[in-house]
């Protein structure tokens, strides 16, 4: 049977690639779909690790690349990225014509990315809807993706709820669980020597896995924050850090360029490495004594490997998280505390009754079945304001 719906995806970094990567693999094998994959943002710029060459090497053919990192270190130049984002991906659209666009997640590049498919009338697909990160502006773009969305597979109940509440039809809201899971359950996993090989230093002993963005919102002194971070992961007696590169915010640059300040200073302790790719950066997580900084990834996918997490800050605030995620603010001796508290043998026994809000896997399998279903039914792209309660009910309340 020769495929017949044309679905494309589209990613813009190394972590939003890791999550998609086992759907894009299975929409490849179907035989109703046909994979289309369009790289843009930091998948094409060398100082964050050219990694679509990791999209390459899965053995995943590239349509379309888009360039659009420019200075991304100020909203001007963030500004300036979206806009060549939503002419370059508009262009492509024009010469791929997709029967659906997937986007995942609340990055800058997906609004550009959901509102040229808008314009072309092509329906869009989003992964990852109704959470709430309330330290990033990507809090706003993953709501602005939603409303532009026309199905919708989240990662639990509450957050197919709040996808309702924002005026999706039920009907195109699908709960299907953390699709990141999939590869912690897929990807074959590194052992300790075969990691230390392939990064080319020695983590024989404990270490820290380490992932800090810049807030977007309220975003204060990144130097004076990398430097209390660090020293408070030194104070740990006889853990090195490995820590890998921030993504392409505003001050993503200033972050890393810290980074490798502290890792000259103490090339014993700490290991920087701009992109460790999904199989190393599972590996890693897998043999962490605990994931530290700001990353989705320390919320949903840590728990399901049986290693604890350190949140810091509020970028991700107000995501559901399990037990084993400790929330810290960017204070030395708060980071430091929390740092000896998951070292504890207590806190170690109690990572076996973890659970996972975010399911156990199988989100692969889920909506790659609904796209089928759907794209044979007729997906529309027109769609109507689904209200959830009366408007009338709050006519007459009044106002502060």
């Amino acid at each position: 049977m020769v495929a017949t719906y044309r679905v494309c995806f589209v990613t813009a970094t190394r972590a939003e690639y890791g999550l998609l990567r086992p759907l894009i693999q299975w929409v490849g094998r179907s035989t109703v779909l046909q994979r289309q994959v369009i790289a843009t943002g930091a998948h094409l710029s060398v100082d964050f690790g050219q990694t679509w060459q990791a999209i390459v090497a899965d053995g995943i053919a590239i349509d379309e690349k888009v360039e659009i990192i420019q200075s991304i270190d100020s909203a001007a130049g963030v500004s300036y990225s979206m806009g060549l984002a939503l002419m370059g991906i508009g262009e492509a659209f024009e010469r791929l014509r997709p029967h659906v666009v997937v986007l995942l997640g609340d990055r800058y590049e997906m609004v550009s990315a959901a509102s040229a498919a808008m314009v072309h009338n092509i329906p869009v697909v989003h992964i990852h809807g109704g959470e709430v990160t309330e330290g990033s502006i990507d809090e706003v773009f993953r709501h602005a993706v939603t409303k532009m969305a026309h199905l919708h597979f989240t990662s639990t109940a509450s957050y197919r709820c709040r996808v309702i509440q924002l005026g999706e039809h039920p009907d195109r809201v699908f709960d299907v669980g953390a699709i990141g899971l999939d590869s912690v359950s897929d990807i074959a996993l590194m052992d300790r020597d075969s990691l230390s090989i392939s990064l080319g230093v020695d983590l024989a002993g404990p270490f820290f896995l380490v992932t800090y963005h810049p807030e977007t919102v309220d975003a204060g002194d990144l130097s004076h924050e990398l430097d209390v971070l660090m020293t408070a992961l030194l104070r740990v007696e006889g853990h090195k850090v490995l820590i890998t590169g921030a993504n392409a915010d505003v001050g993503g640059r200033a972050i890393n360029e810290r980074i490798v300040h502290w890792q000259r200073q103490h090339p014993d302790r700490i290991i920087f490495c701009a992109s460790l790719g999904q199989q190393r950066y599972l590996s890693a997580m897998k043999l962490a004594r605990a994931v530290v900084g700001n990353s989705s990834s320390g919320i949903i996918e840590a728990p399901s490997m049986g290693v604890p997490t350190i949140d810091i800050g509020r970028r991700q605030h107000g995501r559901v998280r399990a037990s084993s995620v400790l929330n810290t603010t960017m204070e030395l001796e708060s980071l430091h505390q929390a740092l000896l508290q998951i070292t504890t043998a207590e806190f170690t026994s109690s990572m076996k009754l973890v659970h996972n809000p975010y399911g156990q896997g199988g989100a692969t399998e889920k909506i790659g079945h609904e796209l089928e279903r759907q794209l044979k039914a007729g997906l529309s792209f027109k769609k109507s304001f689904f209200d959830v309660i009366d408007p009338r009910a709050y006519l007459n309340q009044e106002h502060p």
